[in-house]
């Protein structure tokens, strides 16, 4: 029983971590509350026009089931996207095929970094932005 508490403890500190750095780039946050859906949280740019379903399974291998259902479920007008600790070179290739996104939280982190270095040096935060988006894609 412990060992379970430690593990979703865990489980919500990935979700938020990720969270987080969608929320430094100005995506809205919308995490889900309904149990029918798969992801953890939804998320879109501030123009709205890049929405995406946010996934966390910090043990991709654990997650594979998971993910070919939440492909089935996501809105059109969405993309999934899976964060996790790591992943190899036949987990990036399946994502391409599956045409979602695979990221390491590791990865997102240096992005929110690089961001909040390029908007204390230069006040602006449009290129990053764009190359976050870009990432995602």
């Amino acid at each position: 029983m412990a060992c379970k508490k430690v593990d979703s403890v865990s489980l919500k500190n990935f979700i938020s971590k990720t969270s987080i750095v969608f929320k430094t780039f100005d995506f809205s946050v919308k995490m889900t509350k309904n149990n029918s859906e798969i992801w953890n949280f939804t998320t879109s740019n501030p123009n709205g026009d890049k929405r995406y379903v946010v996934y966390c399974a910090p043990d991709l291998g654990k997650s594979k089931g998971v993910i070919k259902i939440a492909l089935k479920k996501v809105p059109s007008s969405h993309r999934l996207v899976v964060v996790c600790s790591n992943f190899d070179a036949p987990d990036l290739q399946e994502s391409v095929e599956n045409n979602y996104c695979l990221v390491t939280l590791d990865k997102l982190n240096e992005y929110g970094i690089t961001m909040l270095d390029i908007l204390e040096k230069e006040g602006s935060l449009s290129e990053s932005k764009q190359k976050f988006t870009s990432a995602l894609t």
